[in-house]
Parts: structure tokens; sequence; C-alpha cells
């Protein structure tokens, strides 16, 4: 990474009462064009962060990556180390492709597209789910090859969009929510339900998730799908659904709950549920699975899942401990959604401010339930703008990731749209190949200040 010539625009993140077992201050970057590190010309949207924390998934239609751009949105893929863009599709697509999810190895990933020309099938017309894989360009150049993975029976053009795409760790397995009702045979309850596909074997229809125990199709719609649904090995796929029946006997039916359908047990169980075992009283959604399977964080309206909590919250849940715990609310937030969730337990999610815009958060429960802002503005204040739409974080709660329309997290932010921005712990915490990007980093930091938590 080139910071000397400003690769990254270094920011440090206020914190809200950091934990020992963290850094006092992370690094904050954006993203910039390779070299000259100039701002992107149209930035960076839908990030997700490879598992292993190196590699960073988003869409972008800017011209400066160093690589081909045609105007509309396509995916790229960035690499921490070697400071390398590349675009993760085979060719440039006619519509717009977003929201990708990366492999642990950073060698595959799935996401939406718009395009009808990405890969050789039927695509819907609409919104279709793709899987690249990287493959060896020559000259020691990588390549993507990109295929079609929301095909209905028999290769036929899938009646219905596909989209919001989640690939395991692996790069196998790709988990993503679908209207079309030609995917699998039998389904004919009208609404959207979860899938996935087999990467081995594209051509082989795909699995219906969003199924009762005993596998039988549930008579209600499922809801938009995490880009971090899935467990590492494919095992695990956490998904919500507004149905009017119990799914386990322990839901009572007529709301939208949160569960995990076991893929090799074959078993359906409910997740949004106190620790004594209650389900929620209110609507629950918005579900990311950690890698490992154990937690499960999700957003749900109800006030019966933890004592003293209501509203739009982040709720996890140790499926190995059966315990549910809720994230805090930061001072002056009115709410929390989309939550990402690490094999530790951390969670980066967005959180809507009473005042001024959502900002995107860190939740540290090993750590004294700290709270950490990562949109901190230059000022240690508030970012002016959105963020946290979309975010990220890597297995071991290393390396986060989110969206944001604000120009005052880093200095010279001119291009009036979203950017990404990549985090990272200061130097003496980090290891590895994370610990040179660090120190590197560590020449342009700035330091935040502390707050009190919530």
């Amino acid at each position: 990474m080139r910071l000397a010539s400003s690769r990254w625009l270094i920011a440090l993140a206020c914190l809200c009462a950091p934990p020992a077992a963290r850094a006092d201050v992370v690094l904050v970057g954006r993203l910039t064009s390779p070299g000259v590190g100039a701002e992107l010309t149209a930035g960076a949207q839908a990030p997700s962060v490879s598992p292993d924390g190196r590699y960073v998934a988003f869409a972008s239609s800017s011209n400066n990556l160093g690589v081909p751009s045609n105007g509309s949105l396509n995916v790229y893929r960035y690499d921490l180390v070697s400071d390398v863009f590349e675009l993760a599709t085979q060719n440039l697509g006619t519509g717009n492709s977003s929201a990708p999810s990366i492999s642990a190895a950073g060698l595959a990933l799935a996401f939406q597209s718009e395009a009808n020309d990405l890969a050789v099938g039927n695509p819907s017309g609409g919104t279709d789910v793709f899987y690249s894989v990287a493959v060896d360009a020559g000259g020691g150049a990588i390549g993507f090859e990109t295929y079609l993975v929301s095909q209905g029976m028999g290769g036929a053009a899938p009646n219905g969009a596909s989209q919001d795409a989640s690939l395991s760790a692996d790069g196998r397995w790709v988990a993503f929510h679908s209207s079309a009702s030609n995917l699998v045979a039998g389904d004919t309850n009208g609404g959207p339900d979860i899938f996935v596909a087999d990467a081995n074997d594209l051509f082989s229809t795909p699995q219906r998730v969003s199924v009762t125990g005993a596998g039988v199709q549930i008579d209600g719609p499922s809801r938009a799908l995490s880009p971090s649904a899935i467990s590492a090995d494919g095992r695990y796929v956490a998904f919500a659904v507004d149905t009017p029946v119990s799914i386990d006997g322990s839901n009572a039916g007529t709301l939208e709950d949160v569960f995990v359908r076991d893929r090799v047990a074959g078993t359906t169980s409910l997740v949004s549920k106190s620790t004594a075992g209650v389900a929620g009283s209110s609507s629950s959604d918005m579900a990311a699975i950690s890698p490992s399977g154990r937690f499960v964080a999700f957003r749900s309206f109800s006030s019966n899942l933890v004592t003293s909590a209501s509203g739009s919250r982040i709720y996890v849940r140790d499926r190995q401990q059966g315990a549910t715990t809720n994230m805090p609310l930061p001072p002056g937030a009115a709410s929390c959604e989309d939550p990402r969730v690490s094999d530790s337990g951390d969670v980066v999610a967005q959180c809507n401010m009473n005042a001024g815009f959502a900002q995107a958060f860190l939740w540290d429960p090993a750590g004294e339930g700290a709270l950490y802002q990562l949109s901190t503005s230059l000022t240690d204040g508030q970012g002016n703008g959105a963020s946290g739409n979309f975010s990220g974080i890597s297995a071991d709660g290393a390396v986060m990731v989110f969206d944001s329309a604000a120009s005052d997290l880093v200095p010279d932010d001119a291009n009036n749209t979203l950017d990404v921005f990549v985090v990272i712990p200061e130097p003496g915490v980090a290891s590895g190949w994370l610990a040179a990007v660090a120190a590197l980093a560590a020449l342009a930091r700035r330091r935040g200040r502390r707050a009190p938590p919530s």
C-alpha cells in the first residue's frame, strides 16, 4: 500500500469506551484509486470483507480504478496486501451489479445483477444471482469466470427476480432470496423463498431452505437475506420469514421470525427467542450468522427477548449457550439494524440517530459490552452523511468495512457520493499481514477520543 502517496485517506475512529482487549484507536481508510490515491470518481458502495479480512468486495461505477468501467455498477475485488483492484466478473455487465459476498480466500464471489450478458444461461430479465471464481489469466494476472446461479429447472429462465446473495467461506455454497416459483418443484406458496445452490454444480437444482423441520414449504414470504446469512461450511442458513403457522413448535406463527436451517440435520430452529425460550412478541428480521454458525445477530421489535429492551434493536443469539443478549443503543441513537457478526460475537451495525444521520457502530460484547463508533468525523463527531447501509466484519473481528455518504470521515472527500471505508486495528494489536498494513497506515493516523459507553 502506498500510503506516502495517500493510497488510503487515513483517519481514526472516535471510540466509545474501548475495552482492554482492543486498541484504544483503530485506523479507518477510504478506498481510493491505484497509485495516485485520488478519490474514486463515482465512489463505491455495498462492501463485504472476506472472512480472513484480506479482501474487500464492493460495487462501483468509477472510471479510475485502474480496471475497466462502463458507467454501470460493477463488482470489484480489492486486495489489502497487494493494493490491487480487479473486476470480479468476466466482462462488464449491461446492467448494475451489486451486493457482493466473498469467500475466505477471496477467490469466489456471489452477487446480484440486472445484467443479461454476464454468463451463459437464461436470466430472468430482472435481477439475478451470479457466481464469479478467480482463474489464471496468464502472465501472473488474475481473471474471473462468471456463472448464473438463479436458474429455473431444466435451465429455464426463472420466472421471478433473485437477489441477496450470501456465499459460504469455502466458496462452494450460494444462499439467495428468490421470488421465482420454478427453481424447485412444488413451489406453490406464492411468495419469495430462500435457496442454496452448489457452486460445484450450478446446473443442479438448488435446495430450498426456507422450509419447516419436516421439509415442507412455508406458507409465508421469506424476507431479504443478509450477505452474511450462511455459515463458513454452508451447513447453517439464517433467514427471516413471515408465516401464519408455527415452524418448529416454539413460535406462535402470525409474526415475522428468525430461524436457522441446519442443512445436514434437516432441522429448522427458531432463533428470535429469549434465553428462556420464549418467542419474540413482535417482528424479527435481518438475520446474519457468524462463520462458525454459533452466533446469529438479528433485528427485532420485540419487548420480551431481553429485559428492558424494546423498539428496533439488535440481538445476538448464542446457539451454543442458548442465550440471547442485546446490543445496547449508542448514546443518541433511536434504533439499530442490518447487523453482521464475527466468530467471537462482535457485531457491526447501522444505528439511526435521534438527530443527524445513521452511523456505523461496532459492539464488542466480550470487552465489557463496549461500543465503538466507526463513522466518526474529523472533528470527532458524527459523520455528516448516512453510514453503514452495507457493512462487514472478518471472522476474527479484526477487519471491518462499511459504506458512507459522509464527506468528513477523512480529509479531501469531495466526490459527493458513497465511499467504502476499511477499519483495521492499530499496530501492536494486528498480527501477520494485517500488522504490516497497520504499521504503514499508522504513518498517517489521527488519534480519536474515547467516550463513555451507553
